[in-house]
């Protein structure tokens, strides 16, 4: 018996999807843009099909509309915070690079990648050799020599 009711819910479902999934992504893609169309009609049927309510909805119809319209908000908002702090990166990068001396900045263009890896943890991280190792994947002595290195032509340079 429970084994038939799981089939006729799924039934019930997969028709509910098949009915609506064009026209809830043509609506999406009206809202959104159709790059994200399917992904948040894909959402929409994910959150009706696990929620406690889906069961007892009336007017499937109406109500998947409004939970398309709420997967859009909520990407809306989530990119706005991402942007907000991207931007609030870059500012805070940017004001940060005015510190820098160009000199040094470009003595530290001119040392080995694997040099400036070694320097950032060391220095800006203020990790010490054995956390910088094991950080980048290198032996301890590895980091000692990179180190070394790389102050000796820092202070050959300028």
């Amino acid at each position: 018996m429970m084994g038939t009711r799981r089939t006729t819910a799924v039934t019930v479902d997969e028709d509910t999807y098949e009915t609506y999934a064009a026209e809830l992504t043509r609506y999406a893609a009206a809202i959104a843009g159709p790059i994200d169309a399917d992904d948040i009609v894909a959402e929409a049927f994910v959150s009706v099909l696990t929620s406690a309510k889906w069961a007892t909805v009336e007017d499937r119809r109406a109500y998947l509309y409004r939970v398309v319209l709420n997967q859009v908000r909520d990407r809306h908002r989530a990119r706005s915070r991402r942007e907000r702090r991207e931007l609030a990166a870059g500012e805070m990068s940017a004001a940060a690079d005015l510190a820098i001396r160009p000199e040094v900045l470009a003595v530290m263009r001119s040392l080995m990648a694997r040099q400036r890896a070694v320097l950032f943890c060391i220095y800006w991280l203020d990790l010490d050799v054995t956390s910088t190792a094991h950080r980048l994947g290198l032996s301890t002595r590895t980091v000692q020599r990179e180190a070394h290195t790389a102050r000796n032509l820092m202070k050959a340079l300028l």
